[in-house]
């Protein structure tokens, strides 16, 4: 599978290279440190945005999540506080209902916090209450889990029991001498017992990045995950940057698409 975010609506959906992709995430709604702990409105796509958005994914027969969180939502100790961790949740889950979702990635990066009581039980609330209820084709949602190889690893595997799909942000690995930095990447989760069919292995695109101005990593990378590994897909950070950074071209996208099983 190939998964990729899409931010801040600079990307024409008719611009998006849909052969090449399966699952498409809107980045993102945030947490708030009052009721119903839920912000949909720091740069998350507006609400036309969505309801046009959504559809269109589904009429290409690929996947749509809604995303919560990014590097800069430190809220999540607040929201996922046993005293508003109800509220907090049925709030995801309503939104993810309003705009007909196929599921929830939790993007998750307040420091210590990670590896926590509260944030083993979010995790694990998460998980109950979506699967406690279907999407419109009468699936269970799907949850995802974005992580940091370099820092958030060991405390995954508490919570991956309930996660469908962790999201490996090795943003900073190359395939240069055989892919060892991806292939050590993937490692501190699996060496831990985590499925390889669970992960799904990131590309970033920032300015900055190695792959940002390097297509054929791109499609290294994805020849690599492909064939020499189990793990779930490759995911683009993203569709936005690959187009707004080339001109309105997908360089990425187009090197990793014929590896995209």
């Amino acid at each position: 599978m190939c998964s990729s975010d899409l931010a801040w609506e600079q990307v024409p959906f008719s611009s998006i290279r849909w052969s090449a992709l399966t699952q498409l995430v809107m980045f993102s709604d945030t947490t708030a440190t009052t009721a119903p702990f839920l912000n949909t409105t720091i740069h998350g796509m507006s609400a036309a945005m969505q309801r046009q958005f959504v559809p269109l994914v589904h009429h290409h027969g690929d996947t749509a999540i809604l995303s919560i969180g990014g590097s800069d939502d430190q809220g999540w100790s607040t929201a996922c506080d046993s005293g508003n961790r109800s509220r907090f949740i049925s709030s995801v889950v309503k939104q993810m209902h309003r705009y007909g979702y196929d599921g929830v990635e939790l993007d998750i990066e307040q420091g210590s916090w990670i590896g926590g009581a509260d944030f083993d039980a979010c995790v694990r609330g998460f998980y109950d209450a979506l699967k406690a209820t279907r999407t419109k084709d009468g699936r269970p949602p799907i949850l995802s889990l974005d992580e940091d190889p370099s820092w958030e690893s060991p405390d995954i595997p508490a919570v991956a029991q309930y996660l469908d799909q962790i999201n490996l942000m090795g943003y900073n690995d190359t395939c240069a001498n055989g892919c060892a930095q991806v292939a050590n990447s993937l490692s501190t989760l699996t060496d831990a017992g985590v499925p390889a069919s669970k992960l799904v292995d990131g590309i970033g695109l920032d300015p900055g990045m190695p792959d940002a101005t390097n297509p054929s990593d791109c499609g290294a990378k994805a020849k690599y995950l492909a064939s020499s590994t189990s793990v779930k897909g490759v995911a683009e950070w993203s569709v936005q940057d690959d187009f707004l950074n080339n001109d309105g071209k997908d360089p990425c996208l187009k090197a990793l698409a014929p590896y995209v099983r």
